[in-house]
């Protein structure tokens, strides 16, 4: 039993990303707020790959 209809209504089980985000809520996110949370997460990686 799956919580996502996709995999409930295929025979191959696929879950597509934008249905993973449209189920947990962040699909209504502006590309600027994507774009400020990938930048973060690159400078969070660059700084812990000096240490």
């Amino acid at each position: 039993v799956s919580e996502y209809s996709e995999c409930l209504r295929s025979s191959d089980g696929y879950i597509s990303g934008f249905s993973v985000l449209e189920h947990l809520g962040l699909d209504e996110l502006p590309w600027y707020a994507n774009l400020i949370v990938l930048f973060g997460i690159l400078i969070i990686v660059r700084v812990l790959a000096y240490f």
